[in-house]
């Protein structure tokens, strides 16, 4: 490139400089709007925050076998004195070893030749609730009480059974008798606080789970503590007693996987992050397969940043439950924060597989495909949208930002209005759409779109910095001054507003101002590459290249290689009458463009 031109032409290009420079930072310009729109869309709500999908609580409170942590005792208590009778034995021999029907057939035989042996009733009524026939069980056991009223194994027993066949009054009577002829009967207290859990009397679930902490200090209480500390963290103002009640499990029961889970838990609730993440750690160090503890510890990893982390519970939560598909969203979330797009979409489609009509998944994919510029696998997710759903405005609004990406202006007012039409108060596609009529060039609907906007939010900056550079624009100075003066009014200290404001003084020819407000736009952000740019622009048109110089070389700093940057230096030297300089930077900048035009190697 040759470092001699006219100071004419030097002059026009750096007035053409200036304009396109604000018109890339403050996006006042038709031709840089449709970048800007998708960044201003992420800030208005088409984009909003993902968050990651909630809790996984560990209660366990489902009174249903099979049997698991927390739930009923279903197993029927067994006679730990057997009778000495041979064949007695030999049943419960054939019981332990899993043997149910041949123990079923061989206590029957005892009872039809000893009818009135309660032994072998009871321990027949124990049988038939193991083999899954609660009805005949209870048929049994009615025998042995009939025979002995005091009994309270028997009655416990009753309770288990009429539990199986789903009979709740019947059930709280048997194992109440159990208690009232045997007040320690820790497995009744138990049994009967689940029963109160699932029907959601937790006063009466507590007294019942505390009746176990009180009567049984042994590891087999662990479960008790587990549930009451359930119960507690329902009651709201009793978060402490729910940990202090965890607590007692996890040291009952070391290994307690379950009740560490629920603690971290409890601990988030209080603000306790880090000794939630360390009860968590615990949890999966026991069992690396706990979705549960792997899922809420993601969680908490990606809330203090620590994303790798996350991205690894996530991964271990899905692969212990393929079925957990809020562990896959949040693997989708965390992809996105670390900027794997691939993987993101990846998680997010397994998310779809299962829940194929998850419009908040859909609405995800839509924008990673947009962002990464696949115009057709966006359209097709946004009106698979629409197709599930007609009234979701959030989809038309994303079509508007397609269509305007793509410079069909038209056709993404049709899809604004829309929106609006389904979701009136939605500011974010009033606001694309004020975007769409500037690019349009339909300048006075835009500025009446724009003061609506403001009506329905007075604080709304990005409407305000918009009317400034609209009414800049339009060489209307008296009414752009004036929305600046209203917005540094209400935005004295915001980075964006004071560049706005910037411009249109830059623009409307009053540069002394605008370097003012760049410079306060700088001392809230040093690093601010644009506004150090914008500074040197207004420095060469006021003809101090020096100063103009020190901005573009701290943009070079920041940006080492800027092609733009070192072309503004070498027009500022020659046009400060150092020839030598300026070739230095126009022979730089032509060896870039030829090293970025030569054609490279697969």
């Amino acid at each position: 490139m040759s470092g001699k031109r006219s100071s004419s032409a030097l002059s026009s290009l750096s007035k053409g400089r200036s304009g396109r420079l604000f018109t890339m930072v403050a996006v006042a310009a038709i031709v840089a709007t449709n970048v800007f729109i998708w960044w201003k869309i992420t800030s208005q709500g088409t984009r909003p925050a993902i968050r990651l999908d909630g809790t996984h609580a560990a209660n366990f409170g489902q009174p249903t076998p099979p049997v698991q942590d927390g739930d009923l005792i279903a197993a029927p208590d067994d006679n730990p004195e057997m009778s000495a009778d041979t064949i007695l034995a030999e049943a419960m021999r054939l019981k332990r070893e899993g043997r149910l029907e041949e123990a079923v057939a061989q206590l029957s035989a005892i009872v039809a030749q000893q009818p009135t042996n309660n032994d072998a009733l009871s321990e027949l009524g124990s049988l038939l609730i193991s083999s899954g026939r609660p009805q005949e069980a209870i048929d049994v056991l009615e025998q042995v009480i009939k025979r002995d009223p005091n009994d309270a194994r028997a009655f416990y027993n009753m309770g288990v059974a009429k539990s199986l066949k789903g009979d709740g009054p019947g059930t709280i009577a048997a194992y109440t008798k159990a208690l009232a002829l045997k007040p320690t009967y820790t497995r009744a207290y138990y049994n009967l606080g689940m029963l109160y859990l699932k029907r959601g009397d937790m006063d009466l679930a507590e007294e019942n789970f505390r009746a176990v902490t009180q009567n049984d200090r042994s590891v087999d209480s662990a479960k008790a503590h587990f549930q009451l500390g359930y119960v507690l963290s329902k009651k709201g103002s009793r978060i402490n007693e729910a940990i202090a009640a965890y607590r007692r499990a996890t040291i009952l029961k070391p290994d307690y996987v379950q009740a560490r889970n629920n603690l971290a838990l409890q601990l988030e609730t209080l603000g306790d992050t880090e000794g939630a993440i360390a009860e968590l750690e615990k949890a999966v160090r026991l069992d690396m397969k706990s979705a549960g503890a792997q899922f809420n510890l993601g969680r908490l990893y990606s809330d203090t940043g620590k994303l790798d982390d996350a991205a690894a519970c996530y991964a271990l939560a899905v692969q212990a439950d393929p079925t957990m598909t809020k562990a896959s969203f949040n693997l989708g979330v965390v992809e996105e924060k670390r900027n794997h797009r691939a993987e993101a979409i990846a998680a997010y489609e397994a998310v779809l597989k299962a829940e194929p009509n998850n419009i908040r998944v859909i609405m995800r994919l839509s924008t990673l495909h947009r962002e990464a510029g696949d115009w057709v696998n966006t359209e097709e997710y946004l009106k698979r949208v629409i197709t599930i759903d007609p009234q979701y405005a959030g989809a038309r609004n994303g079509l508007g930002i397609l269509y305007a990406n793509q410079q069909r202006y038209p056709d993404a007012l049709v899809q604004y209005n829309e929106a609006i039409r389904l979701d009136p108060e939605s500011l974010s596609a009033r606001f694309n759409r004020a975007l769409a009529l500037e690019n349009l060039e339909r300048h006075n609907e835009a500025l009446t779109a724009y003061r609506d906007i403001i009506e329905m939010d007075t604080n709304h900056l990005a409407a305000r910095q918009r009317l400034v550079k609209l009414y800049t624009r339009m060489k209307n100075p008296k009414m752009a001054f004036a929305e600046a003066a209203r917005l540094e009014k209400l935005a004295p200290n915001d980075p964006e507003a004071l560049a706005a404001i910037a411009f249109a003084y830059s623009y409307l020819g009053r540069s002394d101002a605008a370097v003012l407000y760049l410079k306060k736009v700088l001392e809230l952000e040093p690093n601010d590459a644009t506004a150090l740019y914008n500074l040197g622009v207004i420095y060469d048109n006021l003809k101090q290249y020096s100063d103009a110089i020190t901005a573009y070389e701290a943009v070079l700093k920041k940006r080492p290689g800027d092609q733009k940057t070192m072309q503004a230096i070498g027009d500022s030297y020659e046009k400060a009458g150092n020839p030598d300089k300026a070739k230095a930077y126009f022979d730089a900048v032509a060896r870039l463009r030829k090293e970025d035009s030569a054609p490279r190697r697969p």
